[in-house]
């Protein structure tokens, strides 16, 4: 039996790679990476979704979008709830505006 699937937006190529060995030790079954947001919504319809998302809010090398955005497209391309783990260097420094953001994507 294969475990849950994940998939990791993370555009610095060693946490990206420190994530995917963290999830394949933890038991995920599939681990598919993305740096884009574009190639995280290939993943997404390539795989049928995920039962998980490791998710860098903002993508220093994506100028079309940022995680916000990746976000409301999951929840539109969805079925069920979407477990997202949130992850940005600029979390803590923005913590009240961020958090009030994300409550809008709570499921």
């Amino acid at each position: 039996m294969r475990g849950p699937s994940i998939l990791i937006v993370e555009d610095i190529q060693y946490q990206s790679e420190a994530l995917t060995n963290r999830a394949r030790n933890a038991g995920f079954g599939t681990v598919m990476c993305a740096q884009r947001i574009a190639k995280a919504k290939e993943a997404w319809e390539a795989n049928g979704g995920f039962d998980a998302v490791i998710l860098d809010l903002r993508l220093d090398n994506d100028d079309e979008s940022d995680g916000y955005s990746l976000l409301r497209w999951m929840r539109q391309h969805s079925a069920t709830p979407i477990r997202v783990f949130i992850r940005s260097g600029y979390l803590r420094s923005t913590l009240p505006l961020e958090s009030v953001a994300l409550q809008r994507f709570a499921v």
